[in-house]
């Protein structure tokens, strides 16, 4: 670590965001922790701001490693605030037209609940010697809408209470209500007009004024909603908060067009406008009134997909979008009907698992993957009321699910593993296969000669290969990397940098106490590399005179104050870098006095 000794009156740094993450070569780096943590650096001696004796402290998210040489990549950023359905694309540019999704899904049955298998004697290792938790081994902090209200929201008059209304008076047909609709695409919003055309036992059925759908067709949604897939889901997984932030206890599903998606939940509609400011203040799904006809197989999968997103939320506030996107296509099974997105990943089987990408018109093999894979968990270990347990596991991603397989003395690894030759065998029995669910794998690379081959394989996936060509015994040599980065750009200049974590719903933090009594002046140096999401999370600098109540975001060279979703506090970095940059901010307004100096990151729920 190189330590700058002769920048008087300053603090340096380095940090990388998106993956967020920050090299200090200054009096900040040897004083900051993740997750809110406040420590005090020495105290001065000789020049007004002193430089640090110690090395930095890293503080990564879980399933990292110190940089720079981790052993797992997490996954990639998730697109929007919102948990959308996607239309499936005709190609898989970003600017494409969403097509129509044709209305071929096909019911299955609902599953009976699998009973648990017996867990295999396993042999109890010797304990190893445990060393001592590193800060980075510190889980992220869930986004906490509220605290970020009071905190960077100071002009806001913010309620005590997530709740507008204890309790509401039963909407009738012909009631309507403003909403704001959000653009998957853009992330803007826009305003429409919205009549009540059903009321149901658990449900208000909008649609958009300048929508047309056949009554019937709304009643019949409605029908199959309360008779099959609302028991089917709520009996399972849990049920939505009831009654919510308007004291209604009915879910509201409002059908207006969509762009992007052919349904989305977004958790920013369960706070007060005061918290978000494009919040719609209900408990609240949204369905696509051009690509689904209402009532159709397909648009009931679509809504039980999104009414598990609802339940996650109330039972989880925070979880990776590959669980929360694979238990919401779980969901549409437990309704009787199929997803749709498990032929595409069958037929591109390449894909990681625990990873998603930002372009939601490729994310259609990425849903196929998660949905059979706790399709699959489910079969073998617990049933659906063992999904429902996962859903309440406060842990996420593959921390959650080792959590919630410790009950049969197994671990995520060893089930993927498992996984990704039942895709390729479905066996009638044991593990290799899926007990209510027909698998057929189509991508299998025939090799009809020796050779040697060469891959780019992403971790937590699978690529098959058909020897039958090459008859009698073949021996296979493997040959591979044992590690790989955390994030596109290792740390600038330096052994460690801290990494803010690329999760979803997360609220990181580097904080640091300095004492900027006796000084005329002081600044900031930091370098930064960052790939966020652009317009959905941000990252911020700080300074705080009140001991964190509240804080003042910095406007930096390359902050911006674009907001499309409403997702921002202030001047912010979103986009990406594309390479390490350096910052520089004055915090003479702040000298005379000691402050708090905080880095942080917040994400959105998906």
């Amino acid at each position: 670590m190189d330590m700058s000794n002769n920048m008087a009156n300053q603090l340096r740094g380095r940090w990388i965001l998106g993956a967020l993450a920050l090299i200090v070569l200054g009096l900040i780096a040897a004083c900051g922790q993740s997750n809110s943590t406040i420590v005090t650096p020495p105290a001065p001696t000789t020049e007004a701001v002193p430089t640090p004796t110690s090395e930095p402290v890293m503080a990564p998210q879980p399933q990292s490693t110190a940089l720079p040489q981790p052993t797992l990549t997490p996954p990639t950023p998730v697109p929007t605030e919102n948990t959308p359905t996607p239309i499936e694309a005709p190609t898989a540019s970003a600017k494409s037209t969403p097509v129509p999704v044709p209305d071929t899904s096909t019911p299955v049955l609902e599953p009976e609940p699998v009973p648990r298998p017996a867990s295999p004697s396993l042999k109890t290792p010797t304990p190893a010697p445990t060393a001592t938790p590193f800060v980075y081994a510190l889980p992220p902090v869930d986004r906490d809408l509220f605290n970020l209200a009071l905190r960077l929201r100071p002009e806001e008059v913010i309620p005590n209470s997530r709740i507008i209304a204890t309790s509401a008076v039963p909407l009738e047909v012909g009631h309507q209500d403003s909403f704001l609709l959000t653009n998957l695409t853009d992330g803007k919003s826009r305003s429409i007009n919205a009549t009540v055309q059903v009321v149901s036992e658990h449900a208000n059925w909008y649609v958009d004024n300048d929508v047309n759908i056949p009554a019937q067709d709304l009643k019949k949604a409605a029908r199959i909603y309360e008779e099959q897939v609302r028991p089917a889901v709520v009996s399972a997984l849990g049920d939505i908060w009831n009654p919510g932030i308007d004291g209604d206890p009915r879910l509201n599903i409002l059908h207006a067009n969509l762009s992007g998606a052919a349904g989305y939940y977004g958790s920013r509609d369960e706070f007060p406008r005061q918290v978000h400011p494009n919040s719609n203040e209900r408990e609240i799904i949204y369905m696509d009134a051009r690509s689904l006809k209402t009532g159709s197989d397909l648009y009931m999968g679509v809504l039980a997909h999104e009414l598990q997103h609802a339940i996650h939320w109330n039972q989880d506030i925070g979880e990776e979008a590959w669980v929360n996107e694979g238990l919401s296509g779980y969901a549409t099974y437990l309704a009787g009907y199929r997803a749709q997105s498990q032929d595409s990943f069958l037929k591109r089987p390449q894909v990681q698992l625990n990873s998603w990408p930002t372009d939601i018109q490729t994310s259609f093999p990425h849903y196929g993957a998660s949905v059979l894979f706790f399709t699959y968990l489910s079969q073998h270990y617990g049933g659906p009321e063992g999904m429902g347990e996962l859903v309440r596991q406060q842990l996420d991603g593959v921390a959650g699910v080792n959590a919630y397989l410790a009950q049969y003395e197994t671990t995520f690894t060893e089930v993927f593993q498992n996984w990704v030759v039942a895709n390729y065998l479905d066996a009638s029995t044991g593990p290799y296969g899926y007990p209510d669910t027909d698998v057929e794998l189509q991508n299998a690379a025939k090799v009809s000669r020796a050779a040697s081959l060469s891959e780019r394989q992403p971790q937590f996936s699978a690529q098959y290969y058909d020897l039958s060509a090459l008859g009698g015994h073949v021996t296979l040599l493997f040959q591979g990397s044992t590690t790989t980065r955390l994030v596109g750009e290792g740390c600038h200049g330096g052994k460690s940098c801290w990494w803010g974590g690329m999760a979803d719903s997360i609220d990181s933090t580097l904080t640091g106490r300095f004492d900027l009594s006796g000084l005329t002046e002081a600044n900031l140096k930091f370098d930064i590399w960052y790939d966020i999401e652009r317009g959905w999370d941000y990252a911020y600098v700080e300074v705080s005179k009140d001991d964190g109540q509240t804080w003042d975001i910095l406007r930096m060279s390359r902050s911006t104050k674009y907001n499309p979703t409403g997702n921002s506090y202030g001047h912010g970095y979103t986009g990406s870098s594309g390479v390490w940059v350096d910052e520089f901010v004055d915090l003479t307004p702040y000298v005379g006095s000691e402050v708090l100096i905080r880095f942080e990151y917040v994400t959105d729920d998906a």
